[in-house]
């Protein structure tokens, strides 16, 4: 699933290619999505009705909640309201998680850059919900991209436009209609997991790289199925060559598991200030205080609780829960004693997806700019910076819409192996990418940049899960329910069926995991 703009629109022009083909597919699946949506505006439903589970909130036993990313932060909201109380730690010095708005960089041009998580779809369904209960403004960048090229393909210096896009993409849309009919028949198409009905039927496409299936479509025009192994590439943060083509299947379909298309008019937005504003206003409301520099190093479970340990700046303390949540990412859980070893006794599945379930890599480069170069283009037709190419800066976009003129901000997007090598010697080679794409922004360049290289971060160790050839059918959505006879729980983007990879994922599975515990509080009070 797209995390830039442009490969979004790229999913959204060959959507709209089936769309053409099989209007039939779409009628009932668009009503459907329209009550869907009426419906979400419920998701955030104060928990008061589990509220009622147990009046004196003194005897229920507080719930350790590990982690304070997105997920961590959403489960603290939702029992806060359900009256249940908690504890909550984390590793670091700050909340947040991968959401990581930096106000400093380029403040002196009136303006803030997001090291992490930073783009908002109109189907986050939780995180639109939650802003507007907590007050805060979603931007839809439409109106300031008017009259503007919103997405820039470039392969070996030739552009093509969105018309030639949809047309050399017309072989794969009938080819993977063609194989959705294999997998699903005439039912609903749906998320694969490990125990999907149509795993066996999905099974040989899921052991199939992206790469290979690519290649194996001959009436694609080789420009087009190398600009795609690129752009997944970058997206998913792991060589075409080893992400299972299911994630290539999920464009064509909503995230509900419909082949709903969000069309032109499904604008990518973001949180008005930066994505650390949703962040500060949920920790805000939340009354309990967080212990912070708490690095979680084992788990075991012992007289019908479960034992966390903790390493902090002076000692190891031990403190025993009836009830846990984990929100931390995947390869800094695998890591932790219990789950490391296998001495939990969960599921081998389960501990086989924890260790196993891949994890893209990704970094940001930030560049500042005097002017926006990008928006006055004359190489090619004036664009809002979100372009595609064969350069080594394959991935752009510009992160100072709707902020501040006339300076700018030009994001690039590294993924795979190329995240590992972002530093600052790269700036000199991201720009020089940039000037051949757009002349004159090598002399209005600024001399600002921020990078932030996500797999060295030592509390991420990598950007989102994108699962290999064979794990949709094997380990996805192996977390998704409670553990250890509901004293264990997972949250995070990495456990969302619909939206990994996505601060509504993190948002979502957070509030569920609430309303599990919730549920099940009162045979743990005392």
């Amino acid at each position: 699933m797209a995390r830039s703009s442009l490969l979004r629109h790229l999913q959204v022009l060959l959507r709209e290619t089936d769309r053409e083909l099989h209007p039939e597919a779409y009628s009932r699946r668009d009503f459907l999505k329209t009550g869907a949506v009426v419906g979400g505006a419920l998701a955030l439903t104060p928990l008061e009705a589990l509220a009622k589970i147990e009046k004196d909130a003194r005897k229920l036993q507080p719930v350790a909640i590990v982690g304070m990313g997105a997920a961590g932060l959403m489960a603290a909201y939702e029992l806060q309201k359900a009256g249940i109380p908690f504890q909550m730690f984390e590793a670091s010095s700050r909340v947040g998680g991968r959401i990581f708005t930096d106000d400093r960089t380029f403040a002196d041009q009136g303006q803030f850059c997001e090291l992490g998580a930073e783009l908002v779809n109109s189907d986050h369904e939780t995180l639109h919900a939650l802003a507007k209960e907590l007050g805060l403004t979603l931007e839809d960048f439409a109106p300031g991209d008017k009259d503007l090229v919103t997405d820039l393909y470039v392969y070996e210096g030739i552009r093509y436009s969105s018309n030639e896009i949809k047309a050399a993409g017309l072989p794969l849309v009938k080819a993977v209609r063609a194989d959705f009919k294999r997998i699903f028949g005439k039912a609903e198409p749906e998320v694969i997991t490990a125990t999907s009905p149509f795993r066996f039927n999905a099974q040989k496409y899921d052991e199939m790289s992206l790469a290979q299936y690519l290649d194996g479509q001959t009436s694609l025009p080789a420009w087009f199925r190398e600009l795609m192994k690129i752009g997944y590439e970058t997206e998913s943060g792991v060589p075409a060559d080893k992400q299972s083509v299911l994630t290539l299947f999920s464009m064509f379909m909503g995230f509900e598991g419909d082949w709903s298309t969000y069309g032109t008019s499904d604008e990518t937005c973001r949180i008005k200030g930066g994505s650390s504003r949703l962040i500060e206003a949920v920790h805000k409301k939340i009354k309990t205080a967080i212990n912070f520099k708490h690095q979680l190093i084992k788990v075991a479970e012992k007289n019908g609780k479960i034992d966390l340990t903790f390493q902090t700046s002076d000692e190891q303390k031990k403190l025993s829960f009836q009830q846990v949540l984990i929100t931390v990412p995947l390869p800094v859980l695998r890591k932790i004693d219990g789950f490391s070893d296998q001495s939990l006794k969960l599921p081998s599945n389960v501990h086989k997806a924890i260790q196993e379930l891949q994890y893209g890599f990704n970094s940001k480069t930030m560049l500042g700019f005097s002017q926006r170069v990008w928006r006055k283009s004359k190489k090619f037709d004036p664009c809002n910076g979100a372009v595609l190419s064969d350069l080594y800066t394959s991935v752009l976009w510009e992160s100072s819409r709707l902020q501040k003129e006339p300076a700018g901000i030009l994001t690039a997007y590294s993924g795979s192996q190329k995240a590992f090598d972002v530093s600052l010697s790269k700036v000199s080679t991201i720009l020089s990418d940039i000037q051949t794409l757009f002349p004159g922004t090598k002399e209005a360049f600024n001399q600002k940049s921020a990078q932030f290289n996500w797999p060295k971060y030592p509390w991420a160790l990598g950007s989102y899960s994108s699962p290999a050839p064979g794990q949709y059918t094997t380990l996805n959505g192996l977390l998704h329910k409670p553990f250890l006879g509901r004293k264990l729980y997972f949250a995070g983007e990495h456990v969302s069926l619909n939206f990994s990879s996505y601060m509504e994922g993190g948002l979502e599975t957070g509030a569920r995991a609430a309303k599990l515990i919730a549920a099940s509080a009162k045979e743990f009070a005392v």
